[in-house]
């Protein structure tokens, strides 16, 4: 059998976020924290251009996190796209948001047609993708499916040990698979190192507020790239 890299990092990425799922979920003072961080910055990116004609996909969309906060900003259910590799929590996105549709795939080989949705969201999905060429499919597709002047708004980690087998994947590692014109593009760092949250989050969110001013702690970035009109 011919070895394919894209069906074995599928099922590797598969038994990663399954074990995840099983773990003890972050206490609600932590969870609020990082939910507040991840929709203000989104709500800075994207929030001026999200309506409820869109059409907008998530890839790696999980549970439908991203799917509400879309929704909280207008974006009318019936336009939400979701795609996840894994069952259960498609499963789960699907009771959330009976109206979106979602479907069990992965990022390196998208069902939808060419030029399909006005914005895409790829959040914690690229960093865990170990091999290279899946990496380069994954954006490639991405970039496809997204229209001439619309936007991709992408979530990742800066640091090391923050999502078990997770590598860093920073802005200079998405520039090197982008076509040239939109290679330059700002980011925004957010999000105090979890294993720092989770220390003083049960007695001093306040320190953690404090922290959050320097971006040196922070182990996440956002950034909006615009794909450019043709």
């Amino acid at each position: 059998m011919t070895y394919d890299p894209r069906i074995a990092e599928q099922e590797r990425i598969a038994a990663t976020f399954e074990a995840r799922d099983k773990r003890t979920p972050e206490s609600p003072l932590v969870q609020d924290y990082f939910d507040r961080s991840r929709w203000q910055k989104l709500a800075t990116l994207i929030g001026q251009d999200l309506g409820e004609r869109l059409q907008i996909l998530d890839v790696g969309c999980g549970s439908g996190d991203w799917l509400a906060a879309l929704c909280e900003h207008g974006v009318s259910p019936d336009g939400l796209f979701g795609i996840d590799l894994s069952s259960r929590r498609v499963a789960r996105a699907k009771e959330r948001f009976p109206a979106a549709q979602i479907t069990q795939g992965c990022a390196s080989k998208l069902p939808y047609d060419d030029a399909s949705f006005d914005g895409i969201v790829l959040s914690l999905v690229l960093s865990s993708i170990h091999d290279p060429i899946v990496i380069k499919r994954a954006i490639s597709e991405i970039w496809r499916v997204l229209v001439p002047g619309g936007w991709l708004l992408i979530h990742e980690i800066r640091r090391r040990g923050l999502g078990g087998d997770a590598r860093p994947f920073k802005p200079r590692h998405l520039r090197e698979h982008l076509p040239m014109e939109s290679r330059d593009f700002p980011f925004l760092t957010l999000t105090v190192l979890p294993p720092l949250v989770r220390l003083f989050a049960p007695w001093a969110m306040g320190v953690i507020h404090g922290l959050d001013r320097f971006s040196v702690l922070h182990g996440h970035w956002m950034a909006r790239i615009n794909k450019e009109r043709k």
